[in-house]
């Protein structure tokens, strides 16, 4: 059972609030918390992919211009044989007690700038900052089915920090390589394919481009301009799920040449003559309510 109580109860009360709430904060800053980590600042740079490294994943290289820590006083801003010394103003902490009503609050050293450490010969390469600018060669890991705009976290790519902070991330954006033949819808690919009149009427076995390299696709007699046949599994895989994958939708258009041959013009006569004759019950239906419209 102890006794007292008093103002060192109520800290150690809040300092409990404080490792509750993930430390830091209010708690933190009032009671003397060392609060969040300080890291090296990200970066941010765009890579652009082409729609079958999407498919499949791939390896990109590039270069990065960063921050890292100066190769002459290895980070320390400080000249050759010196070194940094202590803050007298916070005892090397980094951080000062600043009296607030009846609240002690604690604050970066204004005089060491939170570092706990004050160069008096700063490093001629750096001029103190322990950082330099270098342009390095990395490697980024694309997952397959990467979404465009989506953003990949390399860890620990981005700006080293001074005096032994940790460095930041790169945030990798990741934008897309236009495509002769495809487009990306959800997890499908999209396609456009041209057939002629016969093709669509009498129907056609078609090899077609795919992701995967070419592919046959059988296009059902009496198929319709604008409609869409369905090659299922010739989509991306989901970046979410890699047992997940799209499928390849195929929008067919019916080209109506420009130019025709003798033989083609007779022919596409002789048929224009049947159809005339025989007209479908579809068209019929239309063509009388044409008539009845116009008198």
């Amino acid at each position: 059972m102890g006794g007292g109580g008093g103002f060192s109860d109520i800290e150690d009360i809040f300092r409990n609030f404080g490792d509750i709430f993930g430390g830091g904060g209010i708690f933190g800053d009032i009671f003397g918390g060392q609060g969040s980590v300080r890291r090296g600042e990200s970066l941010r740079a765009h890579v652009s992919v082409s729609l079958e490294e999407v498919a499949y994943g791939a390896r990109k290289t590039m270069n990065l211009r960063r921050k890292v820590h100066c190769s002459d006083c290895s980070g320390s801003g400080a000249a050759s044989g010196s070194k940094p010394v202590t803050c007298n103003t916070c005892s090397g902490r980094g951080q000062v007690l600043r009296s607030q009503g009846f609240f002690s609050v604690r604050t970066g050293c204004p005089t060491c700038n939170g570092q706990g450490e004050i160069i008096e010969n700063p490093c001629g390469s750096c001029r103190g900052a322990g950082l330099q600018q270098k342009t390095e060669e990395i490697e980024i890991e694309i997952p397959a089915g990467v979404e465009e705009g989506m953003i990949l976290r390399v860890s620990g790519r981005g700006n080293e920090g001074a005096r032994g902070v940790s460095a930041g991330d790169l945030q990798v954006v990741i934008g897309y390589d236009r495509h002769a033949f495809f487009q990306r819808i959800d997890d499908h690919v999209g396609f456009e394919l041209p057939v002629s009149y016969s093709q669509a009427v009498l129907g056609a076995e078609l090899e077609v481009p795919t992701l995967d390299g070419k592919a046959l696709l059988t296009i059902p007699a009496g198929t319709q301009s604008g409609e869409v046949l369905r090659m299922r599994g010739m989509g991306f895989p989901s970046v979410h799920s890699r047992r997940s994958k799209g499928d390849q939708l195929v929008e067919v258009t019916i080209e109506v040449p420009k130019k025709v041959s003798d033989e083609q013009e007779d022919l596409l006569r002789q048929l224009a003559e049947i159809e005339e004759t025989e007209v479908g019950a579809r068209r019929r239906g239309f063509l009388d309510r044409f008539k009845e419209y116009f008198g």
